[in-house]
């Protein structure tokens, strides 16, 4: 048997300690690894995050040409080698390969490329990474967390992902630690020896240890090749490894260690025959998806604002055959803030109060200068007129959808938008004195600009009543309760949606949480947990207690309900009282006249602790299919609780309803009640860090979520389109008119959404994918011009000619990822 002992330890950004603190203990410990390397050839060394390497860089430059000559010649590895090791579900496909993107591009200067995707320290792994990986260069993958409990676990097999696309992959059964030989953090000679005892004799110590894993280890293995990690959390480069592995070598040479890298360790695999693993890793840690849920809605909300800022700057390039002379700057100063907050435990919010401070400022330098930079691309593209709206769809397919006009006009006054003339069906929305916040209903072609116009005219108040209230739309049939919650939701086929015995579709719910950063319920979590858990997680009123819930029905809340010219609209406001906390909320809703979705948004205000709010949709479906978004493609699962990227449905032969998000990943169905957890209020738990930020207190929270209703097998039902719509609003720009409105780039069939045009060398990069699961042709067609059309990895390299001219045919496999290299025919 052959064992590759991997030297590392795992950096922590921001985690129990802030940014400066963590590193300088790494600085320290990247130091020691360099003085082993230099004094013990068999000696290799893992580093994990660019971002570490490049600060050591800038501040030491005195280990510059040890670094380079050890990386170079293969004895230090870098792995995963992105910019840091983000969560793996809580960011988006094009976050993922941007993180690679960036790590690559500093380790250029060295001449390598990352092999393997070591992800330490993650809660849960999606099925399109075998395919990102793939296509960015990697070898492999390993991960400790998240192995599945209903399969019979290995620590090497091949994992397919949800395309086809088979990844040499590893588990890290005994965990990312594997053995430490000494102290976890960076200890003197002095501590070292009080921290193990005095008298014992740590060669053999190590040994022992070795064995203990291995016997471990031995249960899953599938081949006599084995990677043991050596290293944790900090822990300080070990040079007595190699003294250990030589002992053991010479008393047991039927198995060989050898201390190596990861990337020698996949390399001897991929010739062996593996066990094939078609499941994904999810779910674990589920209070992760709710815990500072401020980080996960501003993370999706900079992720389509970049995307926004790509394509408007590749509008402007295909009309200027140039770029904005500051853009790639500015962009990059902006993706460095949004990377760095993709961060593992930052995004999941288990941060002490310090690093919430250090991040929050983060956001806030990000919109600066995504505004900036709007502002200056905006300016190259419009001009200014009096009356005139610009707006644009950057999706790439056609949608009918609500844009949203701000602008200032006096309280006596509203507007009537037109397009060509023709006046769109428009209501005030929102009212704060002369703010004004504009609704019009609008059909928008892919990636296509319009002209619109509007025009002051008086204020006509829309049309108030109070509940019960009936609504009947082309798409269903509602009725609404006298305490505001929808009763009855029948579909087009006239199947009712909403469970007759639990009227309070749309409902808030508080519930007592006694969870931590990472869990519902109980805390503290279990820290050597490396296994997924579907944790019960259903309705309150079948939760025993202490984890009884307080419910939004007991209360009476305030409710209003408008008729506009666009939707009717439902408002409930209120307060819920429970000993001496009270919690103040708004929570309404937008049914529309003639769109088959239905919007709400709540607000709320915080105080007190231990709690969850989430909010409820009780259905008539039973045993159904429960799907959910991931990146690049969808999942069917179980019920529970899961992440989800923009969407999940649930649905029978008969109805289903889909619910959309903003950036609020916590997807529930249980006893078929469809769920959303919105808001946590808890902290990082005892002898940890402080961290009563958690809590929330003090701010105002705002949640967008959508549900649409639905008839399975409706051809226009189409659930990724609909969620990509919802998290890329309409821009619509007052006061501007765009100078052009030509559509260069046009793609049939229209329901292969684009999710990255940008720049890049000398031409543009595209991407597109298959979201349904089927094989289809492609057609891309450029308006003027003759174009070059490649076909690339995911990084824009390894370019492959596939077309010439103004049209191009390509095919699609089940959920393939497909990125084109679109250049000017000379």
């Amino acid at each position: 048997m052959k064992v590759f002992l991997v030297p590392h330890f795992h950096y922590d950004a921001i985690y129990s300690k802030t940014y400066e603190e963590y590193l300088e203990i790494s600085f320290k410990n990247l130091i020691e690894a360099i003085s082993i390397l230099k004094n013990s050839p068999d000696f290799y060394f893992l580093i994990e995050q660019t971002v570490l390497l490049e600060e050591f860089w800038k501040r030491f430059p005195q280990h510059r040409s040890a670094l380079k000559r050890y990386i170079e010649n293969g004895r230090i590895e870098l792995s995963p080698g992105m910019f840091v090791m983000p969560d793996m579900n809580l960011i988006s496909g094009e976050s993922l390969i941007k993180q690679i993107e960036r790590g690559k591009l500093f380790l250029k200067k060295f001449g390598k490329e990352p092999r393997v995707c070591w992800i330490a320290d993650c809660w849960g792994h999606h099925r399109q990474i075998p395919q990102i990986l793939k296509k960015c260069g990697y070898l492999g993958y390993a991960f400790s967390r998240g192995m599945r409990k209903d399969i019979t676990p290995f620590i090497h097999f091949r994992w397919k992902g949800i395309d086809g696309t088979e990844m040499l992959t590893h588990w890290m059964a005994t965990g990312y630690d594997g053995v430490v030989f000494r102290g976890y953090t960076y200890l003197t000679e002095e501590e070292e020896e009080k921290f193990w005892g005095f008298g014992r004799n740590p060669v053999e110590f190590g040994i022992s240890l070795i064995k203990e894993k291995l016997e471990i280890l031995k249960k899953y293995k599938a081949v006599d090749i084995i990677l043991l990690p050596n290293g944790g959390d900090f822990a300080k480069p070990q040079k007595i490894a190699t003294e250990i592995v030589k002992e053991w070598n010479r008393k047991n040479p039927e198995t060989k260690i050898e201390i190596s890298t990861p990337t020698k360790y996949f390399q001897l695999l991929k010739d062996e025959k593996l066990p094939l693993i078609s499941k994904d890793f999810n779910p674990l840690f589920n209070g992760t998806y709710a815990t500072r849920i401020e980080i996960k809605q501003e993370n999706r909300l900079f992720e389509n604002r970049i995307y926004l800022l790509e394509t408007l700057h590749s509008f402007f390039s295909f009309e200027n055959s140039s770029s904005i002379a500051e853009y790639n700057g500015k962009l990059d100063e902006l993706g460095y803030h949004i990377l760095f907050n993709q961060f593992h435990d930052i995004i999941c919010g288990s941060i002490l109060d310090e690093g919430y401070y250090e991040i929050m400022e983060k956001y806030k330098n990000a919109k600066r200068i995504y505004n900036e930079l709007k502002e200056k691309i905006i300016s190259f593209l419009t001009v200014e007129k009096e009356n005139s709206v610009a707006v644009f769809n950057s999706c790439s397919f056609p949608r009918k959808e609500i844009g949203v006009l701000n602008i200032r006009i006096p309280e006596d006054k509203s507007v009537d938008i037109y397009e060509n003339g023709e006046k769109l069906p428009s209501q005030i929305l929102e009212r704060e004195g002369s703010k004004a916040e504009v609704g019009f209903e609008i059909s928008v072609g892919g990636f296509q600009r319009k002209n619109l116009n509007f025009l002051l005219k008086s204020n006509k108040p829309c049309s108030t009543s109070s509940p019960p209230y009936n609504f009947t739309n082309s798409f269903y049939e509602i009725k609404i309760l006298k305490n505001g919650l929808i009763s009855s939701l029948k579909l087009e086929n006239g199947k009712e949606l909403v469970d007759q015995e639990k009227p309070y579709f749309g409902e808030l719910v508080f519930q007592r949480d006694n969870g931590d950063f990472w869990v519902y319920y109980d805390a503290p979590v279990p820290g050597g947990e490396r296994f997924s858990n579907v944790v019960n997680d259903p309705y309150p009123e079948e939760v025993p207690l202490p984890k009884e819930a307080i419910f939004l029905h007991t209360t009476h809340p305030d409710v209003k309900i408008e008729k506009g010219g666009i939707a009717t609209k439902v408002m409930l406001s209120g307060e819920i009282a429970f000993w001496k906390s009270m919690w103040k909320y708004e929570h309404s809703y937008f049914i529309y006249n003639n769109l088959p979705f239905i919007d709400f948004k709540t607000a709320f205000y915080p105080m007190g602790r231990n709690y969850r709010l989430r909010v409820a949709f009780p259905t008539t479906i039973e045993k159904g299919e429960i799907k959910r978004e991931i990146p690049f493609g969808f999942e069917i699962q179980g019920e529970g609780e899961y992440p989800a990227f923009n969407w999940m449905d649930y649905s029978d032969d008969k109805k289903g309803i889909c619910l959309i998000n903003k950036g609020i990943p916590g997807n529930n169905v249980t006893n078929g009640i469809v769920m959303l957890s919105l808001f946590r209020a808890v902290d990082m738990g005892p002898n940890k860090a402080k961290s009563i930020t958690g809590y929330g207190e003090g701010k105002k929270y705002c949640f967008e979520y959508r549900i649409l209703p639905f008839v399975p097998g409706n051809r226009d039902y189409k659930p990724y389109l609909y969620g990509a719509s919802f998290n890329q609003p309409l821009l619509v720009l007052p006061g501007l008119e765009w100078k052009n409105i030509e559509n260069y780039i046009h793609i049939k069939p229209f329901h292969l959404p684009v999710t990255l045009l940008k720049n890049f060398k000398d031409g543009f990069l595209i991407r597109i994918y298959e979201p349904e699961g089927k094989e289809v042709t492609a057609t891309f067609s450029m308006s003027k011009d003759k174009w070059e059309f490649y076909e690339t990895n995911l990084n824009g390299r390894e370019q492959e000619k596939v077309c010439e001219g103004k049209n191009c045919n390509l095919n699609f496999h089940p959920f393939e990822i497909k990125t084109l290299f679109l250049k000017k025919f000379e």
